[in-house]
């Protein structure tokens, strides 16, 4: 595991990444390994139940867009874009 790749998962814990030798960094990852396999684990299972009304209004919604993308009136906002953008790159 790279160190850029450390200090991500360790910048998401809140904690911040610290010089350590080769075994302690390789101790910590093996950590947030087990860590996050539990949090994906929750994450898979949170949501699962989706009723009928709410798949209806996500296929209505992404009809709507499709149509104002298709027709070039789809305008978003490039502040929610921006902020979308940087919590995908950094949390």
């Amino acid at each position: 595991m790279n160190v850029d790749k450390l200090a991500r998962l360790f910048a998401a814990q809140g904690t911040p990444l610290r010089s350590t030798p080769e075994k302690n960094a390789e101790k910590a990852a093996a950590e947030l390994s087990t860590a996050s396999e539990g949090a994906v684990k929750v994450a898979s299972d949170f949501g699962t139940v989706t009723s009928e009304s709410e798949i209806s209004a996500r296929r209505s919604r992404v009809e709507e867009l499709k149509k104002s993308v298709a027709d070039g009136s789809y305008k978003p906002d490039s502040g929610e874009v921006a902020k979308a953008v940087y919590r995908d790159l950094f949390f």
